[in-house]
């Protein structure tokens, strides 16, 4: 399958605020059995890792942008794209995102998973293709607006306000902070709030990683409880990651 991505959406802490626009070709990738955890082989011969998450040869080159030819592996039994680089000390959002079965929520048949950033992905139901039945999930290292003001990553809802307001307010259409609703447990803060079709949760941790997961179409109930669960898991493998490192 050739992917060409011709721009990448904007993007407000995780929320995908355009349609993704690509040009397949018919033909579908031909894709090896998932081989587990840390196994497999890719779809190409390219000289890209088989395994998106360790490379330290490619682990601190910059990020770049997206490359023409996407190339897929088999993961948690889902066609994965790989990472444009590689990170040896943050987890892959695709590995996470299809870790947690995302047919627990939505209904299928999907469309090929999307990588929207090396650190971002995003799944949807083939008949949804503008995202009203979707799943997206990003975990990165923080960038504007986030450092802008306090010099960190947000620590409270105050921060956290004074960094997303307007994504929030775009996407959902909030214009009061107290419409957000605070979580313990992941990390130093977490959120969570409705957004139009669905609810979006946002979780910061050891001072420098984000997490943001947006679920639209099922239930709130159900979409943030799928949340909390890959939130958990996204904070416990990136510090045995960093511990390693």
């Amino acid at each position: 399958m050739r992917i060409r991505t011709l721009s990448r959406p904007a993007v407000v802490g995780g929320l995908v605020l355009a349609q993704m626009l690509i040009a397949c070709s018919e033909e579908k990738p031909s894709l090896p059995p998932d081989p587990g955890p840390g196994g497999g082989s890719a779809t190409s011969s390219s000289s890209t890792p088989t395994d998106p998450m360790v490379s330290e040869e490619t682990a601190n080159e910059p990020r770049g942008t997206a490359p023409e030819i996407v190339i897929f592996v088999e993961r948690n039994g889902y066609p994965v794209p790989q990472r444009w680089q590689a990170d040896a000390q943050l987890p892959d959002a695709c590995l996470l995102l299809t870790a947690a079965d995302p047919k627990t929520l939505l209904k299928g048949p999907f469309a090929p998973i999307q990588r929207m950033s090396n650190d971002m992905c995003i799944i949807h139901d083939e008949e949804a293709p503008q995202l009203e039945r979707s799943i997206s999930v990003e975990v990165r290292r923080p960038d504007e607006p986030e450092l802008v003001s306090t010099g960190h990553i947000p620590r409270n809802r105050a921060e956290f306000w004074a960094a997303e307001d307007f994504g929030i307010g775009l996407v959902a259409g909030h214009t009061d902070p107290k419409e957000l609703n605070d979580l313990s447990g992941l990390g130093d803060y977490a959120v969570w709030y409705t957004i139009y079709d669905g609810m979006a949760l946002h979780a910061y941790w050891d001072d420098k990683f984000i997490l943001a997961i947006n679920v639209r179409g099922p239930e709130v109930e159900r979409g943030l409880a799928w949340a909390k669960e890959v939130a958990k898991r996204a904070i416990e493998q990136t510090r045995e990651l960093n511990e390693q490192s």
